[in-house]
């Protein structure tokens, strides 16, 4: 099977859990799960639905305003911002306008759509969003088309420490997560958008220019 990334011919079973299994591509350092063991994407909106992903949630918001601190380094107020991947709440765009900034919220799997698409973004955000890609090398075109020049792109997930680690990683228990990343992998991710890894907040946000 091919690596959902780079494209890559090299991969292998890494392990198998109680249900699904974990390849790894030589290649580039991706780990992901086949699609024959992905979940149904009723399954998959009725798992994010049990979370209280909304502003009233303090702990959500407080993980937010990381975020929201990021981007507040990285981009003017007249910026025009799309969170990419925003949840049925939007809660980081509603955080980011009370900011002041120009942020729309896109996420198809709950009809959430923006007409702002083809004028472009200054700043893309992917909070929590790339581990849960189906079809990861077609998003990423998508998200490069919807860049202006010297966009900026932000990215929140957690990478893995070794390839072995996965087997126990609580990260890796999500059923919906379906990508997990290296530095390479990520780095990889990047350039595939056009851009290059600048700078890493916290450990796991990104910063691609």
């Amino acid at each position: 099977m091919k690596c959902r990334l780079c494209q890559g011919e090299d991969c292998e079973l890494l392990c198998k859990d109680k249900r699904r299994s974990f390849l790894y591509c030589n290649d580039c350092g991706l780990i992901f799960v086949p699609p024959y063991d992905h979940v149904s994407l009723s399954e998959e909106r009725l798992r994010y639905d049990k979370h209280n992903n909304t502003v009233n949630n303090k702990g959500y918001v407080k993980f937010l305003d990381e975020i929201v601190k990021t981007v507040e380094q990285h981009a003017e107020k007249e910026s025009d911002i799309l969170d990419f991947g925003c949840g049925s709440s939007a809660v980081l765009v509603h955080l980011l306008k009370k900011r002041g900034y120009r942020c729309v919220g896109y996420d198809p799997l709950y009809k959430k759509v923006c007409d702002q698409v083809d004028s472009g973004f200054d700043i893309v955000i992917l909070c929590e969003v790339i581990e849960h890609l189906r079809a990861i090398d077609t998003e990423l075109d998508f998200i490069k088309t919807m860049l202006k020049p010297r966009s900026k792109v932000i990215v929140r997930t957690q990478l893995y420490k070794t390839p072995d680690s996965i087997r126990d990683w609580w990260y890796a228990r999500d059923f919906t997560h379906i990508n997990f990343f290296s530095k390479k992998s990520m780095e990889l991710a990047g350039l595939k958008i056009g851009l290059e890894l600048v700078s890493v907040r916290n450990e796991d946000i990104f910063i691609f220019a």
